[in-house]
């Protein structure tokens, strides 16, 4: 790029610089060449072009969105503060804040970023409706990346908020406190035969069973780490029992993996095998 200075008889100063000039000081004004004003808009229209635009007559602000377009793909971000009214992010969400709220869509879709050449762009998303969101990658070689796990979408209650930061080449890296039900130290599955993790490691686990010919085999919805400290049981009765019942554990079957076991009921005349539906919970890590 040249300077005014650079192009003959232009009268610049000694900096190379435009200057008013001085009548009384006998300074005569800068001549403005075309030379000048050429190089100028060379300039500028490389930017644009080296962005991927093609120069638009009606389009005043395009020099902007490629300076815009390039600080977003390098991870310096501008930031935007404002409601999400569409499905699909894009690379121009980059750098966005964005709430979401009860006129918004409830799924959402990440850029793809199977391409991406650089890293640390960011998105940002509150939960502020009613009801749960979900967002999703956008491609299905994409993956969110949590400590731990991985998956390709995450639930955000309300509440709740995300930021999703650009990992590497495919991969999101996720943080905030709508992740925190996602990890694994933290992770739960609330069903009929389910688990919960505590943060300080703690595991529960607990489910039914019917025992077939008084045999019942338990297999843990997830593996403990060791054998689990302890294993309960309660009996499902829809009357009032007229036996007494147990459930005895085969020891030498406890493993981190599940467990045999045998039902047992007496009503004082012998033991007999149980039939009754029951309960079982274990707890280890």
């Amino acid at each position: 790029m040249q300077k005014i200075g650079d192009i003959p008889n232009t009268r610049a100063d000694a900096n190379g610089e435009f200057t008013d000039g001085s009548v009384a000081g006998g300074v005569p004004p800068t001549i403005l060449p075309a030379g000048f004003f050429n190089t100028v808009q060379r300039e500028m229209v490389n930017v644009v072009n080296g962005f991927g635009l093609e120069i638009d007559p009606k389009n005043d602000s395009q020099l902007l969105t490629a300076i815009q377009s390039h600080v977003q793909k390098k991870g310096l971000f501008y930031s935007k503060v404002n409601k999400q009214k569409v499905i699909e992010f894009t690379f121009n969400d980059f750098g966005r804040r964005v709430w979401v709220d009860n006129d918004s869509p409830s799924n959402f879709t990440l850029p793809d970023i199977s391409n991406i050449n650089s890293s640390g762009q960011t998105i940002t998303l509150w939960n502020v409706k009613d009801t749960n969101i979900i967002i999703s990658v956008g491609n299905s070689s994409n993956s969110i990346s949590i400590p731990m796990s991985t998956a390709t979408s995450i639930t955000l209650k309300p509440s709740e908020s995300i930021i999703f930061i650009v990992e590497q080449n495919k991969v999101w890296h996720a943080s905030g406190n709508g992740v925190f039900k996602n990890l694994a130290m933290f992770g739960a599955s609330l069903n009929q035969n389910g688990w919960k993790r505590e943060p300080s490691g703690l595991l529960t686990q607990w489910g039914a069973a019917l025992p077939s010919a008084s045999i019942a085999n338990i297999t843990y919805p997830i593996a403990f780490s060791a054998r689990p400290y302890y294993i309960g049981f309660g009996y499902r009765q829809s009357t009032f029992p007229d036996t007494l019942q147990s459930v005895i554990i085969n020891d030498p079957t406890s493993t981190n993996l599940g467990f045999s076991c045998r039902s047992l009921q007496t009503n004082g005349a012998g033991i007999q095998a149980g039939a009754s539906a029951f309960y079982w919970t274990a707890v280890g890590v």
